[in-house]
């Protein structure tokens, strides 16, 4: 009946929610009914999963219980073409599917994974990242002399509703030095930045992100599509782990 709804189709499923109003999800002879504020699933072939609530997870595989491919896409870059190129491993640490990032360089080199999105999420109002953090070493103090080569890194691409692309960066460091005045966000990159969060070297660390739909509209228009996801490590020498990435977001 009359209402708000949204429908999202993938290659592999179909979800359907309801802001407002009320509708019945039908599929190989199975139906759901649907209130406010609840949606529902239906993978390839099969039958709606009944009445879910709550925030979505955007992304897949964030838990890492899957190769990474084709989920994630893998990318290397370094200054020096000879100098090590940097190794990212599928891992299980302290009982955590994780992803880690080695790179013992002596210049600067970036290693990464990225994920693909491309959500429209005009009609969420909260938009969190969730992930757990793993800094076992790292040789440039605090994040570099701009702010940009942490030993992990976020980085979450989006479009606003003008259709303009923007990012926003968020790191993480251990090793600390206060008598170099160094940055603590990156320097180069555009707002909203987030300031780098310290933390415990080789201990794990869980990070929730402030709700990034607010976030994003202060430094502009209105996000309107979340694009991509990449987490990444930056520097010359770093060891890194990374686990249970989720882009939560509710209604």
């Amino acid at each position: 009946r009359a209402g708000s709804y949204s429908i999202e189709v993938t290659e592999t499923s179909t979800e359907v929610g309801v802001h407002d109003g009320a509708a019945t999800v039908i599929a190989q002879g199975q139906a759901v009914i649907l209130a406010q504020g609840e949606r529902t699933i239906v993978r390839a072939g099969g039958i709606p999963q009944g009445v879910l609530t709550g925030e979505r997870n955007l992304l897949v595989n964030g838990d890492f219980t899957n190769p990474l491919s084709p989920d994630w896409a893998t990318y290397k870059d370094r200054y020096d073409p000879s100098d090590v190129e940097g190794d990212i491993q599928l891992t299980v640490n302290s009982g955590r599917n994780a992803v880690r990032f080695i790179r013992p360089g002596l210049n600067w080199g970036r290693i990464g994974i990225r994920q693909k999105i491309n959500r429209d999420v005009r009609d969420y109002q909260t938009l969190r990242l969730h992930l757990a953090v793993r800094l076992v070493g790292q040789n440039i103090p605090n994040c570099g002399s701009l702010g940009s080569e942490c030993p992990l890194m976020v980085k979450i691409e989006y479009t606003d509703v003008a259709g303009n692309n923007h990012e926003w960066v968020q790191g993480f460091y251990y090793l600390d030095d206060a008598s170099q005045s160094l940055p603590l966000r990156c320097v180069t990159c555009p707002p909203p930045g987030g300031t780098h969060q310290h933390v415990q070297q080789n201990v794990w660390y869980l990070y929730d992100s402030p709700n990034l739909i607010e976030l994003f509209k202060s430094a502009g228009p209105t996000p309107a599509a979340i694009t991509a996801i990449s987490i990444y490590a930056e520097g010359h020498a770093f060891d890194s782990l990374v686990s249970e990435i989720e882009l939560l977001a509710g209604e």
